[in-house]
């Protein structure tokens, strides 16, 4: 039996590593950066919705719930703002 060029008979490719383990840390990969976003509340968890901005990170989302708010803001990217 001849030997595929990118794979061995036990399915692995060329280094040691195994489809099933490259799909699995992507897999993982993939579902740890939905898992990370927060969800963050104004004036609940921030008294001014720019401290919230600057606690946010990418992916997360910025909660501001009915008021009055003075002031001026700066979006980060990947940072949503829902009123």
């Amino acid at each position: 039996m001849l030997e595929n060029e990118k794979t061995t008979r036990a399915g692995r490719l060329p280094g040691g590593a195994t489809k099933t383990g490259i799909f699995l840390f992507l897999l993982i990969a993939v579902l740890a950066q939905g898992v990370a976003a927060k969800e963050i509340l104004v004036p609940d968890q921030h008294t001014t919705i720019g401290e919230a901005i600057d606690a946010a990170s990418f992916g997360d989302t910025v909660y501001v719930k009915p008021g009055r708010y003075n002031e001026r803001i700066e979006m980060k990217e990947g940072v949503s703002l829902v009123s």
